[in-house]
């Protein structure tokens, strides 16, 4: 569920008569149908005609801006009923596409949201809405609500799942001859982003088809329905005829606007000397600015930067010469400003930033003031606490009060913008460097197809007098057990990839979403900067020749979002070694993650300062598993370095284990742990271990009952223990472990489980493994 824009309130008497005015009033079942959505969607039908996806899902203030929302929404229920629908509505909520207007009025969104089945009650969605339609007219509460019927599986969008380096057929056929003929049909209308991707309904890739995906802001008219989407699927019927196409709805590659939300990974550590790889940074002269701090970048000479993102540190005084404010004296040159030099990118020694710093502050300043407030919050409960006599907690009382002094006192002045890309593209090869030695190929990339990448980046030059920026995690895990990614690791090394050869999983830490895994989707990302009025003076691109950069997608669907706006300027790391492999800038409508490689950035930065990058270092590639068939879940290189921290920290008592997930990925890991750790107990007797407590139809049948009602923010435990009976394999406990991940990964209301085993032989099994 998101929040963004604000508490809605109810309407009064005029604010209601205006909405309606907004809606079409129905007077018969054939008017109802005929003004129904005409998307023509699959897994969504409703009244009037709906907003495009994907959708924001609101509650907050729903239920309370209907005044009868308790009958009307058992009429619904009936209505279900009658139609042996037994899936009960969710109620009303706000449904908010991405091109709405920042405002706090939410009420043109409030909508009755119905998630069922759609493979299974197609036949008699029309009648049910019909049906809907025709109660809530009668009542002045409903009369204008929309109704929305959508696939439980995809309440906000479709899941997206990568093309990997065994699916070569389907990125030569999109970068070879779908792409071009796609892009030419596209050139007479609006678009921001074109992707090649697999989408559906299911929750396993192999059930997703390839779809080709145009992120439009005009995603509303009916022209990309009635028109578009048949001349490319009839252009497409001879090489490609296995493709789908999709339309969504987006208004910039940098994000969507959503409400401010303070970051949650400030902490004590975030005011020390060392500033960590995903920090928090913010424009001084802006308050709401925030974004991440990637890492550091050393230049010959010893010039010690931090990296994010252009669009990360710019505001109107760099684009225009505009002053930001008349209070802190600041006179700029409008001839000679960011936007005005000749090739649009920032240089060192720039007359307008020598005169007037742009200052970055870590954390930044909304950051800043949340988590001072978070301390004053903590100070009143310990004292409240304290005057009801609960516990001895006068030391954390104490120790509080001092934090929250020193985080007041505390310097944010983490340095001023060195140089910058400013917002221009690149001419390179898909891969523009030579893996052996590093180096560009920028004199033989006329031999290879070129593509016009996007560039955004800015370096802020540090006082090292107040702070060090380094290429190390932080001190606090952000990454699962399982993951290699542990604290204070070291990424000062980057590198090159090739997703036609291998599989490549990737993490990023960032100052909104702090860790995340992903992988990254084969088929290269066709940008149209120039329809994104962020992003809009890219100098060079043309319709014909369009931007390009690589994408992101999240490890599983029901996974939380790899990226969030605020996290632009995170570094892209190889998540097996902690190479750096990109810089993250933006996000698609698909839940795709754009970023650059980060070979083109460094050699832009060694073209723009005149200095080379001396760290991080290149290393030879050595990425992924080697093999796209080969899945994460059993890259021994992904799991040996958790194995000790997964099973030291779970034991809860003699021969005794238990493993706390709260994300299934953890879950799939373990799974490829166990694979790894069969050989050692072949030799063994293998321990008894039977399932108790809940039966396993018993959870099934609990779960059915939990989708029917709709209950999915109530979390749930599974348990597995082991007793002294029976004698089940290893492998059965394998099998069990896979059969609750499917539960979980398909149900994904079931928030968290436990899995627990009495293994007195496993202490031996590990050492025989470490050994």
């Amino acid at each position: 569920m998101t929040e963004r824009f604000g508490s809605p309130v109810p309407l009064d008497a005029e604010a209601v008569h205006q909405r309606k005015t907004r809606r079409l009033l129905s007077r018969s079942d054939g008017e109802i149908q005929r003004e129904m959505d005409q998307s023509k969607l699959e897994y969504r039908a409703g009244w009037p005609a709906l907003p495009p996806m994907p959708i924001d899902t609101i509650r907050g203030g729903a239920f309370e801006m209907v005044q009868d929302a308790y009958e009307r929404i058992e009429e619904a229920n009936t209505i279900l009923q009658s139609q042996v629908i037994w899936n009960e509505t969710q109620g009303f909520v706000f449904r908010v596409p991405r091109d709405a207007p920042e405002t706090d009025d939410l009420s043109p969104y409030l909508t009755l949201l119905c998630p069922i089945d759609m493979h299974e009650h197609a036949h008699v969605v029309v009648n049910a809405i019909t049906r809907i339609r025709s109660v809530f007219k009668q009542h002045d509460s409903t009369n204008d609500i929309q109704i929305e019927f959508i696939d439980y599986r995809v309440i906000d969008s479709l899941n997206s799942f990568p093309i990997h380096c065994d699916d070569s057929r389907i990125v030569e056929r999109w970068e070879e001859s779908v792409a071009p003929i796609v892009l030419g049909l596209l050139e007479q209308h609006e678009w921001l982003a074109l992707e090649m991707i697999r989408r559906g309904w299911s929750d396993d890739p192999g059930e997703c088809p390839p779809t080709i995906v145009i992120t439009t802001r005009t995603a509303r008219e009916p022209k990309w329905t009635t028109t578009i989407i048949p001349e490319i699927s009839a252009a497409l019927i001879e090489i490609a005829p296995d493709f789908k196409v999709e339309i969504l709805c987006g208004v910039s590659l940098l994000g969507t606007r959503r409400k401010y939300e303070p970051s949650n990974l400030v902490r004590s550590i975030s005011y020390g000397k060392i500033v960590y790889m995903g920090s928090s940074i913010g424009i001084f002269s802006v308050p709401n600015a925030c974004s991440t701090l990637g890492g550091a970048v050393t230049l010959e000479g010893g010039v010690k930067c931090g990296i994010t993102n252009w669009h990360c540190v710019r505001d109107d005084r760099l684009d225009q010469g505009k002053s930001f404010s008349q209070s802190h004296g600041i006179q700029t040159n409008p001839n000679i400003v960011v936007s005005e030099t000749n090739d649009g990118a920032l240089r060192v020694g720039n007359r307008t930033l020598t005169n007037a710093p742009q200052r970055i502050l870590s954390p930044a300043t909304n950051d800043h003031n949340s988590y001072l407030d978070f301390l004053r919050v903590s100070i009143e409960t310990y004292k409240s606490d304290a005057a009801r006599g609960k516990g001895n907690i006068k030391t954390a009382l104490k120790a509080t009060e001092k934090e929250r002094e020193d985080v007041k006192q505390a310097s944010l002045d983490l340095g001023v913008v060195y140089a910058g890309s400013g917002r221009r593209t690149v001419l390179a090869n898909r891969y523009a460097t030579e893996p052996e030695t590093g180096r560009s190929k920028e004199k033989k990339r006329h031999q290879e197809r070129e593509y016009r990448w996007l560039l955004d980046w800015a370096l802020v030059s540090v006082d090292i007098r107040q702070h060090d920026v380094v290429n190390q995690l932080p001190p606090k895990r952000e990454f699962p057990l399982s993951s290699p990614l542990v604290p204070k690791k070291h990424c000062s090394q980057w590198s090159a990839f090739n997703v036609n050869r291998k599989h490549v999983p990737v993490a990023k830490l960032g100052r909104t979403t702090g860790g995340t895994l992903g992988e990254i989707n084969s088929p290269i990302v066709f940008i149209n900067p120039k329809e994104d009025q962020q992003i809009s003076a890219v100098h060079g691109f043309t319709q014909k020749n369009p931007g390009a950069c690589y994408g992101v997608t999240k490890v599983n669907a029901k996974d939380p979002s790899f990226l969030e706006p605020r996290d632009s300027g995170s570094i892209l790391l190889h998540e097996a070694s902690g190479t750096q492999l990109g810089l993250l800038f933006g996000m698609g409508s698909t839940g795709t993650y754009f970023f650059i490689p980060i070979d083109l950035v460094f050699q832009d930065i060694e073209r723009i300062t005149g200095k080379k990058v001396v760290d991080p270092a290149y290393v030879t590639p050595s990425l992924g598993s080697g093999s796209g068939a080969q899945s994460r879940e059993f890259d021994s290189n992904y799991v040996q370095n958790g194995i000790s921290n997964a099973w030291n920290c779970c034991r809860v008592m003699p021969n005794t284990y238990s493993l706390n997930f709260t994300k299934s990925r953890n879950l799939d890991v373990v799974m490829g742990l166990l694979v790894l750790l069969k050989k050692p107990f072949d030799s063994m007797p293998i321990p008894p271990i039977i399932h108790l407590g809940i039966s396993m139809e018993y959870n099934q049948g609990l779960l059915r009952s939990k989708e029917r009602n709709h209950q999915r923010q109530k979390p749930m435990s599974i348990l597995l223990v082991g007793v002294n009976s029976g004698r089940p394999t290893l492998r059965w406990f394998m099998y069990s472990l896979a059969y609750l991940d499917a539960i979980v990964t398909k149900h994904s209301y079931v928030k968290d489980y436990i899995v627990a085993s009495d293994i007195p032989d496993m202490e031996n099994g590990m050492n025989s493994y470490k050994q």
